[in-house]
This record gives structure tokens, sequence and C-alpha cells, in this order.
């Protein structure tokens, strides 16, 4: 079997099916759908079996006995897939035609272990948008030019997803306990995407829309609050250990850890003014013994704005910290308004 088409899926009962039927009518038949419901509380579950029920040589259903979320739902999809290769795609969006045919194509004729391709964005209003890495289209990157696929990961973040890559399935290091990974539930993508594109000995860049990711708010990735300075640690670790382990220039560390900078300011910033100095404290106690912000601004470029929040941090500066914050969401409404004024 030529590919493995895994799905995981929770509450998507609107969007399902034409997942399927956009799948399902690919011109290339040599493949298999394996889907995982993650105890949705809609009909998905049911759509999932009855999809298996109408096409039992092609789709294979799974059902959680308890809610997993996205990293471990996936977990449990590479374990069950069979074909030489893996295509992961969401249960909300769609394969462009003849997805499957040009990818073979691809495969067939060149000897590479990963195809990267590009996605189309459809908004909820129904304006699309083309997002595609800076990279060389029909170039195998193998050898010492895989260093342009790791430098393009940390510039735009777009590889992380896994829907916008195919790959063999012997990548896919099925024995590897994700338990204490379980948590994670955003950067789930980029987590799994590291070592695929570290394990890769070649990577196809095809220019193509091939993927059609439809805009859900109510999706698997969106689904549920939670810390996401807690979940953020788990991808920094590993996010660390690959930019040390690839050797990148200090261009792309800077890159790096200024976004990190970035996001751990813009998670202070969005708490504080939500539920004040208690909270502020209790966090900024953490972040600092956590060292994660104090070793980003070291190696980023982060700029007099963002080192002045840092510091302000790492001096536990609450009111100092409040009135920057305040001050800055001041000039941004007001910036707002006077572009936005009607005349």
């Amino acid at each position: 079997m030529l590919f493995s088409i895994l799905i995981p899926v929770y509450n998507v009962e609107k969007y399902l099916e034409d997942c399927l039927n956009s799948i399902l009518k690919q011109s290339e038949k040599d493949f298999e759908i394996i889907l995982c419901d993650d105890c949705s509380t809609d009909e998905s579950g049911a759509i999932c079996d009855l999809a298996a029920q109408n096409y039992p040589s092609i789709i294979r259903t799974m059902h959680n006995h308890e809610n997993c979320g996205l990293l471990m739902t996936r977990r449990k999809l590479f374990q069950e897939a069979r074909g030489e290769w893996i295509l992961c795609v969401d249960s909300d969006d769609l394969l462009a035609d003849h997805a499957l045919e040009k990818l073979k194509t691809v495969i067939t004729n060149t000897a590479t272990d990963m195809v990267i391709y590009d996605l189309r964005c459809i908004h909820l209003d129904g304006t699309e948008e083309i997002f595609a890495p800076n990279l060389e289209t029909g170039k195998l990157y193998a050898g010492g030019e895989k260093n342009r696929i790791y430098v393009t990961i940390f510039d735009n973040r777009y590889l992380n997803s896994l829907s916008t890559k195919t790959y063999r399935r012997k990548l896919v290091d099925v024995a590897e306990n994700y338990t204490d990974y379980a948590s994670l539930k955003i950067g789930e993508d980029l987590f799994q995407s590291f070592p695929l594109f570290d394990k890769a000995e070649s990577i196809y860049y095809l220019h193509e829309e091939l993927y059609l990711y439809r805009k859900n708010e109510g999706g698997m990735t969106n689904a549920g609050k939670f810390d996401l300075y807690d979940m953020r640690k788990i991808l920094w670790d590993r996010e660390d250990y690959y930019l040390k382990k690839w050797n990148l220039s200090d261009g792309t560390l800077n890159k790096a850890y200024d976004r990190r900078v970035r996001e751990i300011i813009g998670y202070l910033r969005n708490g504080t003014e939500k539920l004040g100095k208690e909270w502020f404290d209790k966090r900024s106690e953490q972040i600092v013994s956590d060292g994660y912000l104090a070793l980003a601004v070291y190696r980023s470029k982060v700029g007099l704005k963002y080192g002045l929040y840092s510091e302000l941090v790492l001096q536990r500066k609450f009111k100092l910290f409040r009135a920057l914050s305040g001050l800055e969401s001041t000039i941004l409404k007001l910036k707002y308004r006077r572009k936005h004024k009607t005349v």
C-alpha cells in the first residue's frame, strides 16, 4: 500500500463527510484512511463508523475511550498505519484534486524521504490565502542543503504543519513513548515534525497547493483552554535540542529566541490584564526560575521594547510592567481608531 491517510476526529460533524469525499475521489487509489474519534460529543463518531461500513476495504475507524487530545490521537494513528507513506489530514480540511497522483509522481521519480507542498487557507468569510515556504520548487534538498530546510522551519513556522508534507512511514518512531508530552495542546505538529525532518535523508519541495485548510475555530486544534506557557516549555525543550544538533547560524538562533521572548511577554501581558498582580507575581516567579526568558533574551536581538518588558519581568516589577503594557494597549487602540475613523 502506498499511502496511509491519518485523520484525528473531534466534533466536526459539519465537515467530516466533505473531508472524506475529497480523499475518496482522488484519481490515485492506492491508499487507506484511518479515522480516530477522540470522544466527540456530536455525531462525528457515528459518521466515522458509517464511513468504515460503506468503504470497509479503504476506511478503518478507531474510538478513544477517553479524550486524549490531538498529539496522543495522532500517535495512535501512526501505530496503525500500514502504508509506505504517511499523510496527516485534519478532519475539517480537504485534499486538492489529484493531490495523491501528483505526490506519487514525485515519489516515483525521486529518491526522497519527504515531500513538502503548499497550503491554501480558506477563511471563515470565504476569502483565501496561500501559504508557501521560501524554497526552490522541484528541488531535492539532501546532505548539506538540508540546512536550508532547517532554517526555513525557524523563519516563519510554515513547515510546522504535519498536513503540508508526506513522508515515509519509516521516519516515524512509533515505539517512542509520548506519555510525558500528553499535555501538549499547542505546537503538536512542530513537536512531531522536528524528528521527521532530522531523519529524512532528502526532502523535495513541490510548489503546488495540495492541501486546503479550512479555518474552523471549533476544530480539534482549537479545542479547550490551557496554559500556553506550560505547554510551550515542552515545545521549547525539543526546539533547543534540534537548534543545537543542527548547529544553525546565529541569525537563525536570534529568530528562534526572539519569537520565544515575544511569546512569553505576550502571555504575561494577556494574563496580567485579565487576572492582575497576584497572577503576575506567581507566573513571573515561575518564569524567572525556569530560565527560559533569560536564555531567550541573551540569545536574541529582540529590540528595545521587548528588552524592557523582559527586564521588568526578570526584576519582578509588576507596576512598571502593567503601566508599560497599558500604555502600549492605549497607543494601539488610538492607532486603530484613527485608521478606521470614518469621514
